[in-house]
């Protein structure tokens, strides 16, 4: 079939034939690609407020993520013949992801904390700190903030790791620098 017939019977465009959705797939692929980009660029144009290397590559990819997923769950709702599929996926991804979040209570629960801690900025990396540790009273400074933890360095040189859900729930002191 000459390529002159596709475009004069629209058949590139209709996505029931398999010309049009391999178009589509291409047209989806193509803006995907595109929306990725962008959010990549978002993320590096606001990374100095964040001010942490691992959270600006944590939503980068969070963020190509969520696009190139919405880009094949809107393909497959596109094509005619991949439409059930489309939406079998869509009700097993809410399934999944329901599942997913009960499994992963506890790091979910410390992914959000720093989210928060990272918008809320009570404290960051040099402030000198007091907190409620298992052994007791403790005084540290603070070593490093990831999306998960918090490393807390004491000054008889130990390491206290404090997970972000705990460490939004309890009061930490923020100490005057000596």
């Amino acid at each position: 079939m000459p390529v002159v017939d596709l475009f004069v019977r629209g058949d590139f465009i209709d996505p029931a034939t398999l010309v049009g959705a391999a178009f589509y797939a291409f047209l989806f692929i193509l803006v995907a690609w595109f929306l990725a980009r962008l959010v990549r660029a978002g993320v590096r144009r606001v990374a100095h407020l964040l001010n942490d290397q691992a959270a600006c590559t944590l939503l980068t990819r969070l963020g190509q993520v969520v696009v190139y997923s919405l880009a094949v769950l809107l393909y497959f709702n596109a094509i005619p013949q991949l439409h059930s599929v489309g939406t079998a996926l869509l009700a097993s991804a809410g399934v999944a992801s329901i599942l997913f979040g009960l499994a992963a209570q506890t790091t979910l629960s410390n992914l959000v904390s720093g989210f928060a801690l990272l918008l809320y900025q009570p404290f960051e990396v040099g402030d000198r700190v007091q907190l409620s540790a298992p052994t007791g009273l403790e005084t540290g400074l603070i070593e490093e903030m990831t999306m998960g933890y918090i490393l807390v360095r004491t000054s008889d040189d130990r390491q206290i790791v404090v997970p972000n859900n705990v460490a939004s729930q309890q009061i930490v002191v923020k100490l005057r620098a000596a």
